[in-house]
């Protein structure tokens, strides 16, 4: 049976003192106008505040005037941590059928449960950094009180489904293979804890290289030391570049002494960034903030809509189907094929819709005029803008009151002021939809 060492928790600023000097060591080349701080830290000045992220508790500071395009630092590819840098990645290689599962993580997952659990791996200072100090802040972590809260996002239905899958790829695919490789592994301490803990790191840690082909599919996720650290805004100010031999991050922007550097985790809602990350940004800030409907919530008003009796209804729900999610953006309804489609459909005529369904679906094209922006809702049929205005109604109905969570979580950062982003966000947005369609509903 193997033997796993008993970790000590270091200081998180012991911590980071060990993996700047592993980094020197390994030749990343960190730019010295560049440094990476605790979230306390402050400027030179000591006025100039780090990110206002509340679970940040690492950044990168530009101490010096950085130019667009300058080099921040880069990471050798052999300091990536995936399953062929792995020191069992000859067996994780024999047994990849075996490790097939529906995320697709497995691998990196049990690798990244050996490494940290092995005294002599090459990726300790960063596993212990990382790793120890800065997992918890996920909505898979929280209290069922806490999860309570964040009713009406649809970020507490994403983490039940995300937890069942956990657990069912732990039991089916991880264990059995910890326990016919128990000279590497002791279920005693490579737990469904850890494993859960290592889901953590993956999802709000680890980066995913562009394919060469944009026909290949994802490349599986990887874990790339220091880029990791940097925080993320929307409105970002460096990106990570990948070469043949290393990574690179470069500005992207002119960057001023004393300002964070800022990387950027994809065009993300809040609600993503919570379920992913552990924070959001303020609703002002984050320019890709969405909220979502479905096929249901759509359906569920037409039914209820007094103003004419929707013909053939059962029967054009089942034609359409309720897989559908459409999303509301900024400047309006982004899924406008698809709540096109739906609107068409759902207030055909009885004639219409049997030609709809004798000819496979196929429709002319005398609506692709229509426009779901903000700015031309208010142009739309006075039945569907009916609808979709009971739609968002019944969707900011489900919100808690903000003002109250934020009296009864006043000690808990994380709810009080990321559930707070998200919902504001969420219903601004909403009310942005009911307000544009301006039927006085």
């Amino acid at each position: 049976m193997a033997s796993c060492p008993k970790k000590q928790r270091m200081s998180a600023d012991s911590c980071l003192e060990t993996f700047i000097s592993w980094c020197e060591t390994n030749g990343f080349n960190l730019n010295r106008k560049v440094s990476v701080k605790a979230a306390a830290a402050r400027s030179e000045d000591g006025v100039t505040p780090w990110s206002e992220n509340v679970v940040a508790e690492l950044g990168m500071m530009a101490i010096e005037d950085l130019d667009k395009g300058e080099e921040l630092f880069r990471i050798p590819r052999k300091l990536l941590i995936h399953p062929k840098t792995s020191h069992i990645s000859k067996t994780i290689e024999i047994n990849k059928d075996k490790l097939k599962g529906e995320s697709g993580w497995v691998p990196l997952l049990i690798t990244l449960m050996f490494e940290y659990t092995f005294s002599e791996s090459s990726w300790r200072s960063y596993l212990d950094l990382c790793v120890d100090h800065h997992v918890y802040n996920l909505p898979m972590f929280w209290s069922f009180e806490q999860l309570g809260q964040l009713k009406g996002t649809g970020i507490n239905e994403e983490v039940n489904r995300d937890l069942e899958n956990i657990a069912t790829e732990f039991n089916t695919i991880v264990l059995p293979f910890l326990k016919e490789h128990s000279t590497m592994f002791n279920t005693d301490v490579h737990t469904f804890e850890l494993y859960k803990k290592m889901v953590a790191f993956v999802m709000s840690y680890s980066f995913t290289e562009p394919p060469d082909d944009v026909d290949r599919p994802p490349t599986p996720p990887m874990m790339v030391p220091m880029a990791d650290i940097l925080n993320h805004v929307s409105k970002h100010n460096a990106c990570l570049e990948f070469d043949q031999d290393c990574l690179r991050m470069v500005t992207t922007c002119k960057i001023n002494a004393g300002e964070e550097v800022y990387n950027t985790y994809g065009e993300l809602s809040n609600s993503q960034l919570l379920h992913m990350y552990g924070f959001a940004e303020k609703p002002s800030d984050n320019v890709f903030d969405v909220v979502e409907f479905t096929s249901d919530d759509l359906f569920d008003q037409a039914k209820l809509m007094k103003e004419v009796k929707i013909e053939l209804l059962d029967e054009k729900m089942l034609l359409l189907g309720k897989e559908e999610t459409f999303v509301v953006g900024n400047e309006g309804i982004l899924t406008e094929d698809e709540i096109n489609l739906n609107l068409k459909v759902l207030f055909m005529p009885a004639d219409e819709f049997k030609n709809y369904k004798r000819n496979n679906g196929w429709m002319s094209d005398d609506d692709e005029d229509i426009n779901f922006d903000f700015d031309h809702l208010k142009q739309l049929p006075n039945l569907w803008k009916i609808l979709l205005a009971s739609v968002a109604k019944e969707c900011l109905a489900r919100y808690h009151n903000i003002q109250n969570e934020d009296a009864e979580f006043q000690n808990n950062k994380i709810c009080c002021v990321y559930v707070g982003y998200v919902k504001e966000g969420q219903i601004k947005l909403l009310q942005s939809l009911l307000n544009s369609l301006n039927i006085g509903i």
